[in-house]
């Protein structure tokens, strides 16, 4: 779900952060906007638009897109994703990933907790090469 966020934003984060600020005004390159984390009454966040990051002068706090939402709602960074992708109508992307590793799996180690469950796989490819790869909770591996 990051992936498809960074890519919908990734030539301007403006509409990402007019959506959770509100109207943003020009201040040089970047953008300033009101301050949802205290009583901002004078816009004292500054949004750089190419890199997705934010900055409190009065909070002295900032950071990516992500880090603002989680901060607002209240969010761990897994619900701060659902969040945005609601909001924005952006869905992740579910196919099965191709195995990063050339070659011909041989092998693959599945590592599982006292109960059976499968915490995680390392695969064996010939030529040489491995790689790691975790279930996704649908019968699939990440």
């Amino acid at each position: 779900m990051k992936d498809a966020i960074l890519q919908h934003f990734a030539d301007d984060w403006v509409s990402f952060f007019e959506g959770y600020l509100g109207e943003l005004k020009p201040a040089g390159k970047q953008y300033r906007a009101l301050c949802p984390l205290h009583n901002d009454h004078h816009p004292s966040l500054d949004v750089d638009p190419t890199r997705g990051r934010w900055h409190c002068k009065v909070c002295d706090i900032g950071g990516d897109a992500f880090e603002l939402v989680e901060k607002m709602f209240h969010l761990d960074f897994p619900a701060a994703l659902q969040n945005i992708g609601e909001k924005f109508g952006i869905t992740a992307n579910r196919q099965k990933p191709k195995a990063s590793m050339p070659g011909k799996l041989v092998k693959r180690y599945t590592y599982q907790d006292s109960n059976g469950s499968t915490l995680f796989c390392k695969n064996r490819y010939e030529p040489k090469g491995f790689s790691i790869c975790r279930p996704d909770g649908h019968g699939g591996y990440l």
